[in-house]
């Protein structure tokens, strides 16, 4: 992972997102990369945390 294009050589925090449509899950766990685009963390990641 090339840590230097995020500011400070930290990783951004995942975030929860509650969503409210019909068929899609209520909440997501999301992590923004270094362009700035947000992307779903898979579960299996956050486990043992």
């Amino acid at each position: 992972m090339n840590s230097a294009a995020i500011p400070g050589g930290k990783q951004p925090p995942a975030v929860d997102v509650r969503v409210h449509e019909k068929g899609t899950p209520g909440v997501w766990t999301v992590r923004c990369n270094a362009a700035g685009t947000v992307f779903p963390v898979p579960e299996a990641s956050s486990s043992g945390s």
